[in-house]
């Protein structure tokens, strides 16, 4: 080979093995990384990861939606006063309109198709 070739053939080799070198160093990097942490360490560090992003995408949404975000909050604090509250509300409800909520109401009676088409 020529100089000038021989120059290009030695810079292109240098050029490979130092990229080899940095591929095998980040080999034995992971190989090494993963034989140190445990398999619950490992999704235990992935989950956080994922729970973090999650928080940041839900700010992000809080931020740009805030009147969505306090409607859905007004109503989910409302289901839980009701919820909370059912039974004195129940029992307002049924003095109001006059029914003894202690007693049972006998269910319709069921209705069959013999019935409905006479």
């Amino acid at each position: 080979m020529s100089d000038p070739y021989r120059l290009r053939f030695e810079q292109d080799r240098a050029l490979r093995d130092a990229a080899r070198d940095l591929v095998q160093q980040d080999v034995d990097f992971l190989r090494g990384d993963h034989a140190r942490r445990s398999v619950a360490e490992r999704i235990r560090n992935r989950a956080g990861a994922k729970a973090s992003s999650l928080a940041g995408k839900a700010s992000d949404f809080a931020s740009a939606n805030s009147g969505a975000v306090t409607t859905g909050v007004a109503l989910a604090g409302v289901v839980i006063a009701l919820t909370i509250f059912r039974q004195p509300l129940i029992a307002t409800i049924c003095e109001w309109i006059g029914i003894d909520p202690e007693q049972e109401q006998a269910p319709p009676p069921p209705h069959s198709i013999r019935e409905q088409e006479s």
